[in-house]
This record gives C-alpha cells, structure tokens and sequence, in this order.
C-alpha cells in the first residue's frame, strides 16, 4: 500500500465518521500540501503522516508465472506499521468576543479518535487494507496563529497495520544435463 491510498482510505472514513456525526460541512484536509496557502476557514481536521516502520522480515516467494513458462513472479510482502497525527483547527477567534463556537477544535479531534476506535471505522479500514493497531491520547498544545493569538491545536496520533506487497519476474532455472567422462 502507498502513501496516496493510505491518505485515501483514512480520509475517506473520517469523512464518513463526521457526517454521521452532523458535522458534513468539516473537510478533512492532509497538512502542508504544497498547493494549500494559508489556514481553512473555519474548524477542519487535518491529518500528515510522521512515519513508517517495518515489522518483522520481509516474506518472500516464487512461484511460476502460468502465463509465460519461462519467468518466475518473485514476490516480496513486508508488513508495516505507519503513523499519522490527526490535529483540529477550530473557527477562527472573532476580534469583536462574539458568542464562543458551539465546538472546539479540541471537540472535534476528540470525535476524530472516537470516529476511527469505532466498530464501523475499524470494519471499513480493515476492507480497504488497514488495521488499527492504536489510537493514542489527545494532545492540546498551543501555538501562536497568524493573527498574533495564542490557539489551541489538539491532535493524536493513530497507528494503523498494512501490507507492501512488491511483485517482479525474473527468468526461470533451465534444466541441463552434464556428461562427464574420461576421455
């Protein structure tokens, strides 16, 4: 599984967790896109993967290639555990103290970690591929925004289990004889 299909798969389900929850209109964004200026208008969740890591040995096999008798399809699995952070951004702060959001960012990373431990998520990623291995505590750190305001950015991390499955050919072992003698 590539980077583009991981996206994919756990984009698609929170969409679906917060729909199911009232919250349609929040997009669900993947962080530091190269085409992205500036913050969302008002709340969204966001998503970026930190890492990868191998478990275990890679599995190896051959097998003969039933199309064409003279390759072999070498194929290599490796399972990995990858880690993406999920953070909110809540609305915007009003300059004028208008009346507060109905729900924060914390709010609304909070629902992301209840969305995807729910039955119906795990289910889903595990069709598309993707097993959840954990979800982890929610962190609130502040940062300063671009309007000089300090701001909550509450994430977590979630760690999910899938395969690399890596297939190539290559030519298969001929048979020969050897003759020795004494001549």
């Amino acid at each position: 599984m590539n980077d583009l299909t991981l996206f994919a798969a756990v984009r698609t389900v929170l969409l679906a967790g917060l729909t199911d929850a009232g919250q349609s209109t929040v997009p669900v964004i993947q962080f530091d896109q190269s085409t992205l200026q500036g913050r969302p208008n008002g709340p969204a969740v966001l998503f970026q993967k930190i890492g990868d890591k191998r478990y275990g040995w890679a599995k190896r096999t051959d097998v003969p290639d039933p199309d064409d008798a003279t390759l072999m399809i070498h194929t290599e699995t490796q399972f990995y555990e990858s880690t993406l952070q999920i953070e909110a951004l809540g609305p915007p702060a009003t300059s004028d103290g208008a009346a507060l959001p109905s729900s924060t960012a914390s709010d609304l990373v909070n629902l992301a970690a209840g969305i995807l431990q729910g039955d119906k998520a795990i289910a889903a990623l595990r069709v598309l591929g993707l097993a959840v291995l954990r979800v982890t505590q929610v962190r609130n750190p502040f940062m300063k925004n671009d309007r000089d305001q300090y701001e909550a950015v509450p994430s977590f991390d979630l760690v999910v289990t899938h395969e690399q499955v890596m297939l190539s050919s290559t030519p298969a072992a001929t048979v020969g004889e050897l003759r020795m003698a004494r001549v």
